[in-house]
Order: structure tokens, then sequence, then C-alpha cells
């Protein structure tokens, strides 16, 4: 289970880092430091697992894994509001 989380997080900050590189407004925006530090931070991480021959889906595709994770049914969700103080 912690090796699937693994690879997602990976994936997630992958997908923060593409978001940073897309238009705004007509401009092209530049890649924020942090963004480039992630970048870094990933590709050390893919270099390790490599050097160490580290599978996280030990051979399946993340499709595979994802549908080993047990189904959680919500119930209805409700938005609650607190009640307004007033103000003077």
């Amino acid at each position: 289970m912690r090796k699937i989380f693994t690879l997602l997080i990976v994936a997630i900050l992958a997908t923060a880092t593409s978001w940073a590189a897309e238009k705004t407004e007509g401009f092209e925006t530049k890649a924020a430091e942090n963004n480039c530090y992630l970048a870094k931070v990933r590709h050390k991480l893919a270099q390790k697992m490599k050097y160490e021959q580290y599978d996280p889906l030990e051979g399946k595709s993340l499709q595979e894994r994802l549908k080993e994770l047990p189904t959680i049914s919500v119930g209805r969700l409700q938005r609650e509001y607190s009640p307004k103080e007033e103000t003077y």
C-alpha cells in the first residue's frame, strides 16, 4: 500500500509542475523556483529507484494497482454553515 502512495505522490508532483508551465491570459508563465526544485527531487527519486531496481508497482500497471485498492462509499455530502454572527 505504501508503494502505491509513493508512486501517486510522484505523479501528483509531476502534474502540479506541468500546470505551472501552462499559458495564463495569453502570456507564457515562467516555472517557479519551487517547480524546478520538485523536478530535481523527482529526477533524483527516479534515478534512485532505477539504481536500486525499485518497482513500487511490482510489474503491474498503475490501473491494475489502483483496482486493488478497496472501494470506499461515501454517504451524501452536505455543506454546513455556521450561524452568522452579527457585526456592529
